[in-house]
């Protein structure tokens, strides 16, 4: 004899559940907490599945706590979906009552989905605010719920008004035909899995075991899922070989798997955002698959599949996102670039792009033409790329610094759509000697960098404070351009120094006005070496101390200050100019 279960499970079309009783959303839940880009999320995967004619739309699952009896549950996990679903139902009633030629049946379909309306000869739209609705949120979401599903006037605040003002604003841009496909597709075809949990059972160990026992996937495991569901159909010797290479993957790049995949599809597909990466990713490939009169759509998605897991583009990704000098690949291209014994080559390049992220695709795209295409036995080819290669990334390299020691950050929000689209061009180019990296750099330049005199001028007078992390870079170049025996000090091991001391307890005795305005200036930053003595007790001390722990500092950078014979704010400002003067010759283009 079988056993008896307790929770019970169904899959329904979600406007099916609505109908099927009334719900509560309990007092101790969270409030309404989907933001606007979660809500254009949802709007625009059922828009391409509406426009896609997909056969269903999976909206995850409910779980649902019984109250009295079948027809009154509480909802212990679903909230933020069902509130929603039930916003976009309501938008979807008004509009039709609202329009020209007042689509009735339409407005019925939508409105009984969020009230409890009964059979339709007994519905009139004038008695919305007297019905009682199928969903009641917690006190603190209730009024304003309430007074949008009744068409009535909100306040300007709160994350429902503002998932009601991006649903509206999504509604309002649809003309009635497209309205109503987008309504029958909700109403018929959009699919939940619902677990039904009996009142007797803890319902929180329910929801902790849904939530917290499985792995939540990530932007690469969602991608790689995709891949998946196109090889069904293909040959299992070239299936196993993708899986195999996808499995790979994960133990050659570790954690910087979603790193590599964003690197390398913002070089295929240009501009995706961070926030719905992987979004972003499937609409640019179906918009791209589809543009192929060559090959079926399964068949692009494959070939993509086999080019994400090329073992070139990875040790590519490597080779640019953590650079090391003794890398064969880069000694290669030094080889080849003529650039080897150059005080500033490419190593150095990448080793100061380092931590600017968006800069990445277009590094790959500009690389790849080396390495990707041109390592084919042919010598004179490779030396001509490499050369050209590093010319740009030179360039790019000089844009990226100067700008993020002029402003406070290189930031994302301001240069991302170029650079990424810049790195989908680039990728596509059959030759990249006939590119012009200067035309690109002045299209970006915001600040006005890439004149000297401009740049020399900004940095010079910057009074901005620098971060720890950027003021080392500029302090290691510029000693690295002052210094010939620079490459046998362990650069990772200096320390970041203040010749006027960072504490307001240790400012009396120095020949400064106002110190907080000048001990975080460039100009009163130095670069001590691993070996130095440590000025842990001497830190702190006057200036005439602290020189000599910089006279026998293995930077020259430090054993220059001892040329002053004081430390005051015209020589931070002196020292500050005659620096911005050396950077512009060290990042120059």
């Amino acid at each position: 004899m079988p056993h008896q279960t307790h929770i019970k499970a169904e899959t329904l079309i979600f406007s099916e559940l609505f109908e099927k009783g009334r719900f509560t959303i309990p007092w101790h839940q969270r409030r309404y907490d989907w933001s606007e880009d979660d809500v254009t999320a949802l709007l625009e995967d059922i828009e391409e599945a509406v426009s896609s004619k997909k056969a269903h739309y999976f909206l995850g699952t409910i779980m649902l706590l019984g109250k009295r009896d079948d027809t009154f549950w509480d909802v212990n996990d679903g909230q933020q979906r069902m509130t929603t679903f039930s916003l976009l139902c309501s938008c979807l009633s008004r509009r039709f009552l609202e329009s020209e030629h007042t689509d009735t049946l339409s407005e019925y379909m939508a409105s009984r989905i969020v009230f409890d309306i009964g059979c339709r000869s007994d519905y009139d739209p004038q008695n919305i605010p007297k019905l009682p609705p199928r969903l009641t949120p917690p006190a603190h979401d209730k009024r304003v719920y309430h007074a949008i599903i009744c068409h009535r006037d909100i306040g300007k605040n709160g994350k429902m008004k503002r998932a009601w003002e991006v649903i509206n604003d999504f509604i309002n841009r649809l003309d009635m035909e497209q309205a109503k496909e987008f309504l029958d597709f909700l109403v018929g075809k959009v699919e939940v899995a619902v677990l039904y949990v009996p009142d007797s059972m803890d319902a929180s160990a329910v929801f902790e075991t849904i939530n917290c026992r499985g792995k939540v996937l990530g932007d690469f495991d969602l991608i790689r899922n995709f891949f998946y569901a196109h090889l069904n159909e293909d040959t299992e010797t070239r299936r196993q070989r993708i899986h195999d290479a996808l499995e790979n993957m994960y133990v050659t790049l570790g954690v910087k798997i979603t790193d590599y995949a964003k690197c390398f599809f913002r070089c295929k597909y240009g501009f995706l955002p961070d926030k719905r990466f992987y979004r972003a990713f499937r609409r640019a490939v179906d918009d791209e698959g589809k543009k192929q009169d060559s090959r079926p759509f399964r068949e692009y998605v494959v070939h993509l599949a086999e080019e994400t897991t090329s073992p070139h583009h990875i040790r590519l990704f490597h080779a640019i996102s953590k650079p090391k000098e003794n890398d064969k690949d880069v000694e290669d291209f030094l080889a080849d670039s003529k650039a080897k014994n150059a005080e500033r080559n490419v190593f150095v390049f990448l080793k100061e792009c380092e931590n600017y992220t968006i800069v990445r695709p277009l590094l790959f795209a500009l690389m790849s033409h080396y390495y990707i295409r041109n390592m084919d036995g042919n010598k004179a080819q490779p030396q001509k790329t490499a050369k050209c290669v590093h010319e740009h990334i030179k360039k790019l390299n000089a844009f990226v610094m100067r700008t993020a020691f002029v402003s406070n950050k290189f930031e994302p929000s301001i240069f991302e759509k170029a650079f990424f689209r810049t790195a989908r061009d680039v990728m596509a180019l059959e030759s990249i000697e006939s590119y012009d990296m200067m035309d690109f750099l002045r299209a970006c330049d915001r600040y006005d960098i890439i004149d000297d005199s401009t740049f020399v001028e900004k940095l010079g007078h910057k009074e901005s404070s620098f971060s720890g992390t950027k003021a080392r870079a500029f302090l290691y170049a510029v000693n690295a351009n002052i210094q010939n025996d620079w490459s046998v000090i362990d650069r990772d091991k200096c320390t970041l120094e203040h010749i006027l001391p960072q504490s307001p307890a240790y400012w009396e005795g120095w020949q400064f006005d106002n110190p907080r305005a000048w001990y975080n200036r460039l100009g009163n930053f130095t670069l001590l070496g691993d070996k130095d003595n440590s000025p842990k007790k001497k830190d702190n001390e006057n200036f005439d101390v602290k020189k000599e722990i910089y006279k026998d500092s293995a930077l020259k950078l430090s054993r220059n200050l001892c040329s002053y014979k004081e430390w005051t704010e015209e020589n931070v400002e002196k020292r500050q100019r005659d620096m911005a003067k050396k950077a512009s010759r060290i990042w120059a283009f």
